[in-house]
């Protein structure tokens, strides 16, 4: 009976976690256009921010998770913390001071970064906290942090355009703080330790004894794997690029920007069933068939919303999110 209350009290803090990263983060991957339109810069700018701040996090995630490896006397939780407080205090600089256009972009660059940077930083919590026997569902705690998304797009909508987009720092780093406070609260995991690093070792030497030679690469150790998630790669980069752009595209349809609130709302608010449904799913019908619908749907999504003629269409698109990056998630 302790073991259950313990693990109920896990999966509120986990879900509380979720929910506060992905609802701040709302202010920050959301409004990329609407801040930094508000900032003076331009499309071309704007995608070249928010395009290699991606691409860095890319590199930068692998690069923290080794160091966490490698010093692992700190708990995941405050890696987190570090990085998400350094992340909150860029943005809310940004917000504050007026700076040229360089300094701009790259502070928030490396803001994007550092919060695209911490979504596995997330995941490993759980995946750790479960490698410990503790009882944690991530499907339910994701779809809490999706609609924590949604419900934000309404409401910063709607502050953004009483007060003004520089809000939208100040609200990321108050939701920063906010998530430290839980990831304290939590119980405190760590990332692989000595033993975990050995039994990588060996099993590479053991690699190396057989093939004669080191497979590093991951191209050349699992070809499928890696035709995978380039596949899904380039479909979420599209994906991610719209979402940027989402208030341009309204614009361009002659549709008020303000409906960029309802918009994300419908978006993020697809994933939670999705989320939640995906195991019973998998049990019966196995990875495959759901991977080639998630692969179906992105391209669905993707190309409804670049040739959306109606605020319908869009939406159809945008609610694609759900069996796209819901059931690949």
């Amino acid at each position: 009976m302790r073991q259950e209350k313990t693990d109920s009290r896990l999966q509120v803090q986990y879900s509380l976690a979720q929910g506060l990263y992905w609802g701040a983060g709302c202010a920050l991957t959301g409004f990329t256009a609407v801040f930094l339109q508000s900032r003076g810069l331009g499309n071309t700018e704007i995608g070249l921010t928010a395009g290699l701040a991606s691409l860095a996090s890319c590199f930068v995630s692998p690069l923290l998770s080794k160091v966490a490896a490698r010093w692992n006397g700190i708990s995941l939780q405050v890696y987190m913390m570090m990085y998400l407080g350094l992340s909150g205090l860029l943005y809310a600089l940004l917000a504050l001071l007026p700076l040229p256009d360089w300094l701009i972009m790259a502070g928030y660059g490396m803001t994007f970064c550092l919060f695209l940077a911490m979504n596995p930083f997330l995941s490993q919590i759980s995946m750790n906290c479960i490698a410990q026997g503790l009882r944690l569902k991530f499907g339910p705690a994701r779809g809490v942090g999706s609609i924590s998304f949604a419900a934000a797009a309404m409401i910063l909508a709607q502050l953004s355009s009483w007060l003004e987009p520089g809000c939208l720092g100040w609200i990321y780093a108050a939701g920063t703080a906010c998530l430290s406070v839980v990831l304290l609260w939590m119980p405190q995991v760590y990332a692989a330790g000595d033993d975990c690093r050995q039994a990588a070792e060996a099993d590479s030497e053991l690699s190396v004894q057989v093939t004669g030679k080191r497979q590093g690469c991951l191209f050349g150790k699992y070809p499928l794997f890696f035709v995978l998630l380039a596949g899904f790669g380039l479909c979420y980069m599209v994906a991610s690029c719209m979402q940027t752009y989402l208030v341009n595209i309204l614009e361009d349809m002659h549709l008020d920007p303000s409906l960029l609130g309802i918009s994300l709302f419908l978006m993020a608010a697809s994933e939670l069933p999705v989320m939640v449904l995906t195991p019973r799913i998998r049990q019966r019908m196995g990875s495959l068939p759901l991977l080639l619908a998630a692969a179906l749907c992105y391209g669905c999504r993707n190309l409804l919303v670049a040739q959306a003629s109606s605020f319908a269409m869009l939406l159809t698109g945008l609610m694609c999110q759900g069996i796209s990056f819901g059931l690949f998630t």
